[in-house]
């Protein structure tokens, strides 16, 4: 998933790219810029399990998405209304046996 160690701080730091010791204060968010060292990795701890927490949630969103859509798929009838994959093989197999090619099915 989501994961920018070039700009991100808190990818940055996960992945051990960059030291906060080493990032100058006015390099940091305003509201980084007046906390201490400590408060400062307190509140990246915070959005490093914001962030997971969202991931999580897309996750889940995703994995339900993915089902929601299979159940429907599997509702529709092929014969009365063809899939667009579907659509497409048979509008090429019908211009291609025009030209007198043959195809094999699967």
């Amino acid at each position: 998933m989501y994961s920018n160690v070039e700009w991100g701080l808190v990818d940055a730091l996960n992945t051990n790219k960059v030291n906060l010791d080493d990032i100058e204060a006015e390099s940091l968010p305003t509201l980084m810029k007046a906390m201490s060292k400590g408060e400062q990795l307190q509140y990246i701890q915070k959005k490093k399990h914001a962030r997971k927490d969202i991931k999580d949630q897309i996750a889940t969103l995703n994995e339900a998405r993915s089902g929601y859509i299979k159940e429907e798929q599997n509702k529709l009838t092929r014969e009365s209304t063809p899939i667009m994959d579907e659509a497409i093989s048979s509008a090429i197999r019908t211009q291609g046996e025009k030209k007198e090619f043959s195809f094999t099915k699967k």
